[in-house]
């Protein structure tokens, strides 16, 4: 055919004809490494969760003040998330509970360690010197402190040490300073003797003291 004889039409059938169109072929998709996502353990949530210092808890000096010892324990514990360390009943079953009991249990060892001041807390301590359970510790402390002889001993000293007190002419404080001390006094007793003085008793001891 005479080329310069051919029509757009003509063109375009011969150029179809002879050009053989490719479609590309996508690349091929780059598969993306999988990424294996993996949960923390309970262990290192704790270790990494809520701040805990061993300065958040209070000491135990005297024998007297293990009922407000013991509150303040339990109220910080819980606040920490090892309030399972005081609770003998609790046993773990999971390995991975097991090992997140004992962080737990070493974090609360420290903190016996540390805040136990008086001789029967530091003798119950060197009795566990080899294992440092510390949830076993605080049975030991409970029972020690709660057991009835103990319990009526500490109450009746408290007793004498609140009846005892009395305003006399060495006082140099306000009034309202002496009222405080000898209420503070009144309700450590109620605490540790787990009782509530009559009204009447109060009174009369008040009028003596005064």
């Amino acid at each position: 055919m005479d080329v310069s004889q051919m029509t757009n039409e003509d063109f375009l059938a011969m150029s179809l004809d002879s050009i053989k169109i490719q479609t590309p072929t996508p690349p091929a998709a780059t598969a993306q490494a999988a990424t294996t996502t993996t949960s923390p353990s309970l262990v290192q949530e704790f270790l990494k969760g809520i701040k805990r210092s061993i300065s958040d808890y209070k000491e135990l000096k005297n024998d007297g003040h293990w009922k407000y010892w013991q509150r303040d324990l339990t109220s910080v514990a819980a606040s920490h998330g090892v309030e399972d360390v005081l609770d003998e009943t609790y046993l773990p079953t999971t390995s991975e509970e097991i090992l997140l009991f004992e962080q737990k249990k070493k974090f609360m060892h420290s903190v016996f360690e540390k805040k136990l001041l008086t001789p029967k807390s530091r003798n119950i301590l060197r009795q566990h010197d080899a294992d440092k359970d510390a949830q076993l510790i605080y049975v030991d402390l409970r029972w020690q402190y709660q057991s009835g002889t103990t319990q009526k001993i500490q109450a009746d000293n408290l007793e004498k040490k609140w009846k005892d007190f009395k305003l006399t002419a060495k006082w140099n404080n306000p009034l309202e300073k002496f009222l405080t001390l000898w209420s503070s006094r009144l309700l450590e007793y109620e605490s540790t003797a787990d009782i509530t003085v009559p009204v009447d008793e109060k009174k009369r001891v008040l009028e003596s003291a005064i």
